[in-house]
């Protein structure tokens, strides 16, 4: 005596061996073992191939692309100079960017020669405009706000190739 039919997909074990269907999951025998039959027949090669995965190409191309406008701001500096560039916040914050950026200057032959720091300030608008709050008793406290916060400024430095100076002296 057997032990019955054994669905493939529930692993059921039907004592009727002449049924076509699971009485568990109503899943027909011969059509879930022509299934099986076909996704094995069709499954890859488990054996690891020699070139690279598809995530170490992806990754590889992700630090490319983070990389490429870096190299294309390096490459464009090559052929100059003297760059100026401006840092714009409270001037402790500045010169905070100003030293990050001079540093990763300085590894492309950039020294800084020029520094020059600009207060920020209020517009005439905005004088303006408080004055005319001021009718309103608001603008006395614009005024105050005004008094007590300042502007962010912006500290421009003037950056020359080190290569070029030395020559320029000479």
């Amino acid at each position: 005596m057997s032990d019955g039919k054994k669905c493939l997909k529930c692993g059921f074990v039907n004592q009727q061996e002449e049924a076509e269907a699971c009485p568990d999951c109503g899943a027909y025998y011969a059509k879930v073992e022509a299934h099986l039959n076909n996704t094995q027949s069709n499954k890859p090669d488990p054996r690891p191939s020699a070139g690279p995965s598809q995530l170490e190409k992806f990754s590889k191309a992700l630090v490319a692309a983070k990389e490429a406008p870096a190299k294309a701001k390096a490459e464009a500096r090559q052929s100059q100079n003297t760059l100026v560039r401006n840092y714009k916040g409270k001037q402790e914050e500045a010169f905070v960017e100003f030293q990050k950026d001079a540093a990763l200057l300085e590894a492309e032959g950039f020294e800084p020669v020029n520094q020059v720091w600009i207060p920020g300030s209020w517009g005439c608008g905005s004088f303006l405009v408080a004055l005319a709050l001021c009718l309103l008793i608001i603008g006395i406290l614009v005024f105050i706000y005004m008094i007590i916060v300042k502007p962010a400024g912006t500290l421009t430095v003037t950056y020359r190739r080190k290569s070029h100076s030395q020559d320029s002296a000479a």
